[in-house]
């Protein structure tokens, strides 16, 4: 499994090149596949175990930061010094709807440092596991567009659609994660359509609060494109 790590922080390199990045755009943390939702509750102060490599602490050649313990406390740390640093003007992160316990994690651990930094305004959200056979049809189909989830029923969605060249770009940038590829290829390939989605909120509103932006198109997460 720590092979795997390695070979899976490689993947993403070569996905970032087929998208015209450099590698050193990449910053990655180290902190434990399926581990996170733990480190968010029961493991902010205590040091996690992985159960699949045994580590306790962030230890892969490349990561951000060596030896920081597997405490939620320090990836939260983490991920503020980070963000005060790199001061993005757009923050993607997966809903706390998604029904991935890590991307839920991922959720919480990166509202909180925004939050913390007052940059609560340039958070965007998407969904990867959105529900039930989400996205359908599996497989690649490029011509098709993307539709709201069934897990983000109730969110506004933007819609922001790709150029032909964009959409290569990022099949590209997916083949390259081989790894992932070998046993999730037909799920993986469902997400290269004609645009991308993005809600403004993180859980469902009475309202929707953020503008419309110009080049996104506004949509009711009941929709179907």
């Amino acid at each position: 499994m720590r092979r795997l790590a390695l070979r899976r922080m490689v993947e993403a390199w070569r996905g970032l090149e087929a998208l015209g990045l450099p590698r050193e755009s990449a910053y990655f943390l180290g902190f434990p596949d399926q581990g996170l939702f733990a480190l968010f509750t029961t493991h902010y102060y205590l040091a996690y175990e992985s159960p699949y490599t045994g580590l306790e602490a962030v230890a892969y050649p490349g990561c951000y930061r060596l030896g920081l313990p597997y405490t939620g406390k320090a990836l939260e740390a983490t991920l503020v010094e980070l963000l005060e640093r790199l001061r993005p003007t757009r923050i993607l992160l997966p809903s706390p709807l998604d029904a991935h316990r890590d991307h839920q994690a991922t959720a919480y651990f990166g509202m909180q440092a925004a939050a913390f930094l007052g940059l609560e305004g340039r958070l965007e959200y998407y969904l990867i596991h959105g529900g039930y056979q989400y996205p359908l049809p599996k497989g690649l189909h490029p011509r098709l567009p993307l539709y709201p989830p069934p897990r983000g029923r109730g969110l506004p969605w933007r819609r922001f659609p790709l150029t032909e060249g964009e959409v290569g770009l990022k099949e590209r940038a997916i083949r390259a994660h081989r790894s992932q590829m070998r046993l999730l290829s037909r799920f993986l390939l469902a997400f290269v359509r004609q645009n991308e989605l993005f809600s403004p909120l993180p859980v469902p509103a009475k309202e929707a609060l953020a503008p419309e932006e110009e080049g996104w198109a506004l949509l009711e997460g009941r929709e179907v494109l």
